[in-house]
């Protein structure tokens, strides 16, 4: 007898083992399966129903505070998260394999963070296994990718204009994505931030900009367009010249004391130098729009006068006759 109970309850306990293994094989399976961030550093996680079962409908139709969703730890702390129904809309996870992902509103900076992330947290799912639905990343951290330039600079040069009521130096600097106007962007020479009130044009496709007086010239500068502090233009590099203006007299015998007036000059003379050609002249002041020089001995011809710093010519000449 007591064989028969022991047979009878053994045949028993297989069936209910077999029949609960054949109920857990349609059972679905959560997991997170990558935490990562997306282009903008916001925190992602990947969550896969890793099958063989399909995902109850319920999970997408019945919507209360322990709804299976996913759930974040960032350094140790509860952050938040959101439901599978909220950020899996199209119901991928619901067919075995499926794959789904939570993009959170917390960006992720160049400082690293501990993160944890856990699916079906309140165990609102049956699952087949109930013991990988979490997943850290113990050093999560994010540089954004750099913001992609909507103003194309083609070229750039300088302008030197002058009227009656006096000299500018200005650049005209051609393009694409300007606009119709400045607004609040600035463009940016070397040093120098120019705003509305240097524009003389300001067109789609080409700008001019006034250059103030007061000017490191006779260097190359870094030309570009930014806006609230951000560039958001390539950046174009130019060698801004001093401008010889005009020579008073424009003609006369060495020894003679002329006038070059101009832009850019500087308020001292430093390592500069004025030449006659190639012949170098005798400075008696310097000031930054004004310079007196003694003609040098030269023979009887046109001479370009020009302004020269470490054998190059920085500035632009005008000629003078002896």
């Amino acid at each position: 007898m007591k064989k028969v109970t022991f047979l009878i309850t053994f045949i028993f306990v297989v069936s209910f083992l077999m029949f609960s293994g054949s109920l857990d094989a349609r059972l679905p399976d959560l997991t997170v399966k990558k935490i990562t961030v997306d282009r903008k550093c916001h925190l992602a996680v990947v969550v896969q129903n890793k099958g063989p079962g399909i995902l109850p409908d319920y999970v997408y139709t019945k919507h209360h505070p322990k709804s299976a969703g996913v759930y974040v730890y960032i350094n140790g702390k509860g952050w938040g998260g959101q439901s599978i129904w909220k950020f899996d809309p199209q119901r991928n996870l619901q067919q075995p394999g499926g794959v789904a992902t939570y993009i959170s509103r917390y960006v992720v900076g160049a400082t690293p963070i501990q993160v944890k992330a856990v699916v079906d947290l309140h165990n609102d799912v049956k699952e087949r296994v109930e013991t990988n639905n979490s997943l850290g990343h113990r050093a999560l951290r994010c540089k954004p990718a750099p913001k992609k330039l909507w103003i194309t600079i083609s070229g750039i040069s300088q302008i030197h204009f002058w009227s009656s009521g006096g000299g500018t130096e200005e650049l005209g600097i051609g393009g694409s994505g300007f606009g119709s106007s400045i607004g609040i962007k600035r463009v940016q020479v070397g040093p120098i931030s120019l705003d509305a009130s240097s524009v003389e044009e300001w067109l789609p496709d080409h700008i001019i900009m006034a250059l103030p007086h007061v000017f490191p010239y006779a260097q190359t500068h870094n030309v570009y367009i930014k806006q609230s502090g951000v560039r958001i233009s390539n950046i174009v590099s130019i060698f801004i010249k001093m401008d010889v203006t005009g020579l008073s007299p424009m003609a006369g015998s060495p020894g003679s004391t002329i006038q070059i007036g101009g832009i850019g000059f500087g308020a001292t003379q430093g390592s500069l130098k004025v030449k006659f050609g190639t012949t170098e002249a005798t400075v008696v002041s310097w000031a930054d729009q004004m310079i007196q020089v003694v003609v040098p001995s030269i023979p009887p011809g046109s001479y370009p006068v020009y302004i020269e710093k470490n054998n190059t010519q920085v500035s632009t000449d005008k000629p003078f006759t002896i």
